[in-house]
């Protein structure tokens, strides 16, 4: 199962947030792909015009994923 994360976007003014289990970014298309725990996508278009951020959960997902794929434990310190 994947790990979920915060996916946070500014648009206009306002900040939104989102849990997703992965993202893409199209570049053909300048949309970014939000993937759903549900099963179901989120796309943004004009994502070139987008603020983001993504925290420390989204850093850990990743560092989950590496480990899962190369079957060896990886030392990170988040945060500093």
């Amino acid at each position: 199962m994947n790990r979920r994360y915060f996916y946070h976007y500014k648009k206009k003014w306002f900040w939104k947030k989102i849990q997703i289990i992965g993202h893409q970014w199209n570049k053909e298309t300048d949309k970014m792909v939000l993937y759903l725990p549900n099963g179901g996508i989120q796309e943004l278009p004009n994502y070139s015009k987008l603020e983001v951020k993504l925290n420390e959960d989204w850093v850990l997902s990743i560092k989950e994923q590496a480990e899962k794929e190369s079957s060896q434990k990886i030392n990170l310190e988040v945060g500093k």
